[in-house]
């Protein structure tokens, strides 16, 4: 180690006066000293506090006087060393020492000087922890804030935590969490954030809880060199804070946040991370706080147009916002489902009423899904009112439908049929496209419904004449929620039925689906195989009659022109316009045949393909089945008086499916979602045992993305039952060995 101050140097470079004596004198007079030494018993007292005391300030001795006062347990060295401690070269053994002569007033201020030595600090450090030294809160918390101490503040962090000074020392762990990684490490960045997740936060003040949120929004998005991030911990901490975080998370990603704003531009983080992203929507969601509903419904509006500096950028490059929007919104419209409020449904139903402003079918949807899953009566009421839209005009226009059809069956005039036909065909395309319209709407009033909606369902949806509607209608999932309400309407034990039933039986499920797929799948190709001659038919006879329009069209251009131009009749090889006539008639008359012909064959085709309707069926109705479980678990989210028993079920399920082959499991995946917002809205700290038996097998394997849910649901019920939020650090005596010395 180099010297480092000019009075050891002074120290060590002493001259000293060569001896004038001759060598065999000072040889004899050695031999004498030693002899006395012998004699006189002063051997022992260098093994004496006293002898070695006053050897410290003699340069020969000092290293091996300084040791001795450790060894000897000299307590009445220690102001001495104390003194020593800015001039002496031996600071290491001196450290040493002062270990073990333990703990005293003396003995803790060299520790302290020793905590500002780069070099020694670790040392001092471990000396603190082993004393489990009090009072060092604000030593430690100078020390980790100070730039000339970057090299020490994992260890320094580490014995702050150890040592029991987190609680105190809010406002360095969150300060700590925010610096710059590249300087001190993600990994303290990490450790911050990890102990604000134990802090009981209800005993800081609020002022603090928002400024601690705020500095952890940065953990959120930082990174260091190598991608590594601590995005986890820093969203564990924020889960901590509750309610007092929500403000701050809700400012960042409303973009009103320019201190934010200022931090990602320095770091190059685009702003649209957190104002387009989903971190902030799950986040928001974790917090389970109604406030964040309606901004985040209203958020599903904003436009999907990229902002300038990712639209500067070429196609791949936008990838990664794009893939943002689509999370973003995916996530939003559950997390509202989550967090009923009556304002999110005003902003969801005005983002679903915006006329001059087209919505992107990604934002339709997730608008309607939004609405559907808060599943209060004004949000039923709204989505309906919804679905209706237009009705008035199309209920006068679907009856003149049924009579234009009726008057073309009747009417034998070709040239009177002509007009009706045309505009039976023409009300046909426009009442198609508006079924087309309002199937958009099915899948999500489907979820949304609730007590007396079957009936509505019934009538406006699934007994409709064939079309889009009734197709809609029919498809597996509203099929399956609808008989769900169809079956229990407002009971809520027959919901609770429903899921108990299924208890034990889930496997057979994916394998019910599964079987009726493949069976379906091996009838479609044989049927495909048994109508290729008519498949081949019809391509004929469509490119014969395709001629035969292009050659009628033709005839009937040169007999307008004959009738202006007897030349043009003889060119013609005509006798007479009457003659023209009857030649085209005929041809009319074998074109409409040949469609007549076409017709049948289209006819013969559909029923071969109508021989897949059974294995449809039976596909749809093993899928409807699982279906209308998702239902059931999502009607229970309105039953309180029966809340204990639906988590019961709810859980029992979660835990069946989790425990199922992975190809089995993603069938449940629906369910599992729809789980998770039932269970935010119903659960109390009565029912945490219940979520934590849960997320313990939920986690078994690792985190995934329903034990992150379950996390947060308990972490709110933990809360209100007042006890700890995470497991408490361990003590100091239990925690493993602090690092080795360093040499």
């Amino acid at each position: 180690m180099g010297y480092r101050r000019g009075a050891k140097e002074s120290r060590v470079n002493r001259l000293r006066i060569p001896s004038s004596r001759p060598t065999a004198l000072r040889a004899a007079l050695s031999a004498a000293a030693v002899a006395a030494l012998t004699f006189s018993g002063c051997k022992g007292e260098e093994n004496t506090c006293d002898f070695w005391m006053k050897q410290l300030n003699k340069t020969k001795k000092e290293k091996q006087a300084i040791e001795k006062m450790g060894e000897l347990g000299c307590q009445a060295a220690i102001p001495t060393l104390e003194k020593m401690w800015d001039e002496t070269l031996y600071q290491r053994e001196l450290l040493q020492s002062v270990k073990q002569l333990g703990a005293s007033d003396g003995t803790l201020t060299i520790v302290k000087k020793a905590l500002e030595d780069a070099d020694y600090g670790p040392v001092a450090l471990t000396i603190a922890i082993d004393w489990k030294v009090s009072g060092l809160d604000a030593t430690l918390s100078a020390l980790l804030r100070s730039p000339k101490m970057l090299d020490l503040r994992r260890d320094a962090l580490n014995a702050l935590i150890r040592l029991g000074f987190a609680e105190t020392s809010v406002d360095t762990l969150w300060w700590l969490a925010g610096q710059d990684p590249a300087q001190q490490g993600i990994e303290v960045n990490q450790k911050a954030a990890e102990e604000l997740a134990r802090i009981d936060w209800s005993k800081q003040p609020e002022d603090v809880s928002k400024t601690a949120a705020q500095m952890l929004l940065r953990t959120l998005l930082m990174r260091d060199a190598k991608g590594v991030t601590a995005q986890a911990a820093a969203r564990n901490a924020l889960r901590a804070i509750g309610p007092h975080a929500v403000e701050p998370v809700l400012k960042a990603f409303r973009g009103d946040d320019s201190e934010l704003d200022e931090f990602a531009e320095s770091r190059g983080i685009p702003r649209w991370k957190y104002t387009h992203g989903h971190e902030l929507v799950e986040l928001l969601w974790d917090l389970g706080d109604a406030r964040a509903s309606k901004p985040l419904a209203g958020s599903i509006g904003m436009s999907l147009d990229a902002p300038p500096d990712v639209a500067r950028l070429d196609e791949s490059q936008q990838e990664d916002w794009i893939i943002a929007n689509q999370k973003r919104l995916a996530t939003t419209s559950v997390a509202v489902g989550a967090l009923p409020s009556e304002d999110a449904v005003s902003a969801a139903v005005e983002i679903l009423s915006r006329k001059g402003i087209p919505l992107d079918p990604a934002q339709f949807s997730n608008a309607g899904l939004a609405l559907a899953l808060q599943g209060t009566k004004s949000a039923r009421e709204q989505l309906w009112a919804l679905f209706r839209e237009g009705d008035a005009d199309l209920l006068p226009k679907r009856t003149r439908l049924y009579e234009l059809k009726a008057m073309v069956a009747q009417e034998k005039d070709k040239e009177k049929r002509a007009p009706l036909a045309s505009e039976h065909d023409k009300l046909l395309d426009e009442l198609e496209k508006a079924e087309v319209s309002k199937a958009k709407w099915v899948m999500n009033l489907s979820v949304s419904l609730g007590p007396g909606d079957a009936e509505s369902f019934k009538a406006e949806v699934t007994d409709l004449q064939k079309g889009p509607l009734s197709t809609a209608g029919k498809a597996a999932l509203p099929a399956g929620y609808a008989a769900a309400v169809a079956e229990c309407n407002a009971d809520a034990s027959c919901y609770l039925k429903i899921l108990t039933a299924a208890q034990g039986t889930l496997t057979t499920i994916p394998v019910t689906i599964t079987k009726a797929g493949e069976e379906k799948e091996v009838e479609y190709k044989r049927l495909i195989e048994e109508a290729k001659p008519i498949t081949a038919d019809i391509a004929a006879k469509e490119d014969e009659l395709t001629k035969k329009s292009e050659a009628l069209t033709q005839m009937r251009t040169d007999f307008d022109e004959s009738k202006k131009s007897n030349t043009k009749l003889k060119e013609l090889g005509h006798k007479s316009l009457q003659d023209f006539a009857d030649i085209y008639n005929a041809e009319l008359e074998a074109y409409d045949l040949g469609k007549d012909a076409l017709k049948k064959l289209y006819e013969s085709r559909n029923a071969v393909i109508d021989k897949l309707i059974p294995f449809d069926e039976r596909l749809v109705a093993s899928q409807a089945a699982l279906h209308k479980l998702e239902k059931a678990v999502l009607m229970l989210a309105h039953f309180p008086e029966v809340r204990a028993e639906a988590v019961a079920a709810i859980t029992a399920l979660n835990k069946e499916a989790r425990g199922l082959p992975k190809e089995q499991a993603g069938f449940f995946q629906q369910l599992r979602q729809w789980s998770m917002i039932t269970l935010d809205r119903i659960t109390t700290k009565d029912d945490l045992q219940a979520i934590e038996d849960v997320r313990a097998i939920e986690g078994k394997d690792g985190q995934t993305y329903f034990s992150i849910r379950l996390d947060a649901i308990a972490i709110r019920l933990r809360r209100a039952a007042g006890v700890p939020l995470q497991p408490p650090t361990k003590a100091a005596a239990d925690a493993p060995a602090a690092d080795p010395v360093p040499k």
